[in-house]
């Protein structure tokens, strides 16, 4: 991650516990550096999951308590960094905010290169809001809870309630789902009379689909797991190449126990990697399962709201609409859009501009389809009529397919946004 992530957390611990607290946290968390983080230097994700983990033990905070509030806190930090107007202008609505937020990614992309930001979008079920979470850092879902929160209260006036829904990892199916999380509680009482019986160190395991999850991600990547506990409150870390996962009692997750008496949680060792895979060997892997988190959020304040929204969308008796007639030319068109793909409902290019036809000539054969030649980077969706229309207010990032441009092009890619 970039240092502004870690400076957030750094800002957020001096402004509410001080700062011989937070030279506690970094001590525990094993950073050792003089000075603040730097913003635009590319840390280690394990450094911000270890200091959430380290502030989550010596606070004696939930963990999900802490992200929440790191969100609202690196919202504000956003504001004050310069980016107050450009976040303003993102949308009028939390929704319309959260649609354009992939935007303002791709945007900063061109000025923190390498950054690895999470992807955004929206849908509504049963009229309410349900906003789609992509990342590839796991555990970080309160996070997004305390932006969205403090974007509502501070930029749009509403206050609002977020429920997560589904997770990453979680059966699709909610049956199956039901017959995992049964099979897994089988196991960990047969392997809790097995321990007990041994007298061996007890290995303790909150029944949550989120343990199979991360567990599984663990065994895949071969990955080093340190439990933490503290009066109670219990958060694991787990240490990967691709992120950690961090959870507490609030957010049924994983919770390990290696040692028989309480020790410094970071000098815990033990197996307790190779007991997780033992508990979780016989688990089925083919099982679909969602690949990003989904937020069900609701307007406190809806009723008011809506009377003010139903005002402004009433159109004039009087209202004048221009000609349906074309007023520019296809081969005009094409000159001031050479880059441009134009397809009809059954995905088939019917036109595309001068240069994207001469980088990639399959374009110009009839009934070429749009996801022969290129796949969706953002948002993540697939490539369909109805999705598109869906968000048809959503800056897209396509790229080429393998193949899809002209020979001696054939191994470079085009990115079309």
């Amino acid at each position: 991650m970039y240092g502004f992530v870690n400076y957030a957390l750094e800002l957020l611990v001096l402004k509410h516990f001080g700062e011989e607290i937070w030279e506690k946290i970094k001590k525990k968390a094993m950073v050792s550096m003089e000075g603040q983080f730097l913003v635009r230097q590319i840390y280690d994700d394990e450094i911000t999951y270890n200091l959430i983990g380290a502030a989550v033990e010596i606070l004696n905070i939930p963990a999900d308590d802490i992200l929440e509030l790191f969100g609202k806190t690196f919202f504000e930090f956003c504001q004050d960094s310069g980016y107050d107007k450009i976040l303003q202008v993102l949308g009028a609505t939390p929704r319309d905010f959260l649609q354009n937020l992939d935007a303002l990614h791709d945007h900063l992309g061109t000025l923190y290169p390498g950054m690895r930001a999470p992807s955004f979008r929206c849908t509504e079920k049963d009229g309410e809001l349900l906003l789609h979470y992509y990342s590839e850092r796991p555990g970080l879902e309160h996070i997004v809870i305390g932006i969205v929160k403090a974007v509502a209260s501070k930029l749009h006036g509403v206050e609002v309630e977020i429920d997560i829904v589904k997770r990453k990892g979680e059966p699709i199916d909610e049956a199956e789902k039901e017959r995992a999380i049964a099979r897994e509680n089988q196991q960990l009482l047969e392997d809790a009379v097995a321990t007990t019986t041994t007298g061996s160190a007890t290995v303790v395991l909150a029944p949550s689909s989120d343990a199979e999850r991360n567990n599984n991600h663990n065994g895949s990547n071969g990955s080093n797991n340190n439990g933490m506990a503290n009066n109670g409150n219990t958060v694991n870390v787990n240490n990967n190449n691709d992120g950690q996962q961090i959870a507490s009692e609030t957010d049924p997750s994983i919770a390990l126990s290696t040692c028989p008496i309480a020790q410094d949680s970071f000098d815990c060792d033990g197996d307790k990697e190779q007991k997780c895979l033992r508990l979780l060997k016989n688990k089925s892997d083919d099982i679909e399962r969602y690949d990003h988190v989904q937020f069900l959020i609701r307007e406190i304040n809806v009723a008011a709201k809506s009377q003010v929204d139903a005002k402004k969308d009433e159109v004039p008796d009087d209202m004048e609409f221009l000609c349906e007639a074309p007023l520019i030319s296809p081969a005009t068109f094409c000159k001031v859009f050479p880059f441009h793909l134009m397809f009809d409902r059954q995905m088939k290019i019917v036109q595309a501009g001068k240069a994207v036809s001469r980088v990639i000539p399959r374009v110009a054969e009839e009934n070429c389809s749009l996801i022969e030649v290129v796949e969706a980077i953002r948002p993540h969706l697939q490539l369909n009529f109805e999705n598109i229309l869906s968000h048809i207010n959503t800056i897209y990032v396509l790229q080429t397919r393998q193949g899809a441009m002209s020979s001696r092009h054939e191994q470079r890619f085009l990115r079309l946004k």
